[in-house]
């Protein structure tokens, strides 16, 4: 055996923000957390646990998204992730590259009664859990290849 990895659809909350550096307003960055759970199904511990993301075939970076511990809600980093053999744990990874288009932000916005204006609004908003907002909009998870 080794390291078991299974994707749990998250309880936690999707939150949408506008892109600060864009010049082109044409999207908004979407947060979807994306929830792990991971268990050393071994004979051996695993003294650092890599992650490594994909978005359509291209490479994200490390500090284009982090892992938070699920119950400890720290930051978890690669070089200091320890799992023991036969331990488990579970993140939440927050990927900052994932964009939502205007049309559909506007739709969410709608749906969630979001009152903020779409077009110039400079904060986040906090939209609903990822388990409710996959069964609303399955298309734009879709869009965003987060289909599991």
């Amino acid at each position: 055996m080794g390291l078991i990895f299974r994707q749990n659809i998250s309880h936690e909350f999707v939150y949408m923000t506008p892109d600060m550096y864009s010049e082109n307003r044409d999207s908004l960055k979407i947060d979807i957390p994306l929830e792990f759970y991971i268990k050393n199904d071994s004979d051996e511990n695993y003294d650092y646990v890599e992650t490594v993301f994909y978005i359509n075939g291209k490479y994200i970076s490390l500090g284009n998204y982090k892992n938070i511990d699920k119950n400890t809600k720290g930051v978890k980093y690669d070089e200091d992730w320890h799992l023991s053999k036969g331990k488990s744990d579970t993140i939440i990874c927050h990927i900052k590259k994932l964009y939502i288009d205007i049309d559909d932000a506007k739709k969410v916005f709608k749906k969630y009664v979001i009152n903020k204006d779409i077009e110039n609004f400079r904060d986040s908003a906090k939209i609903v859990t990822y388990r409710q907002f996959r069964k609303d909009f399955p298309e734009i998870i879709k869009k965003n290849g987060k289909e599991s």
